[in-house]
């Protein structure tokens, strides 16, 4: 038995999954393909993040926040981009 606390050990379930991991585990459980979904994961998380960032605008307007923290026209231009408009 090792000296090794709890908070130096990471439990298997709390390892960070990199995209193609999550669609490799999803093509094998389905057996269907996902070709170029890697990059279909990153639009839609940087959706989510829009939508969150919007909340925040709309907390800022009504007044339940006192300062706009971030604008989301960079997400914006950014979801452009990785969707080739």
């Amino acid at each position: 038995m090792g000296d090794q606390s709890a908070a130096g050990r990471r439990a298997p379930h709390r390892r960070r999954l990199e995209p193609e991991d999550l669609i490799r585990r999803w093509s094998d459980q389905t057996g269907l393909q996902a070709d170029g979904a890697a990059s279909m994961v990153a639009v839609l998380a940087n959706l989510k993040l829009s939508v969150i960032v919007l909340t925040g605008v709309h907390a800022f307007v009504d007044g339940r926040l006192d300062r706009c923290y971030h604008s989301p026209v960079r997400l914006y231009q950014l979801l452009l981009d990785q969707i080739g408009a």
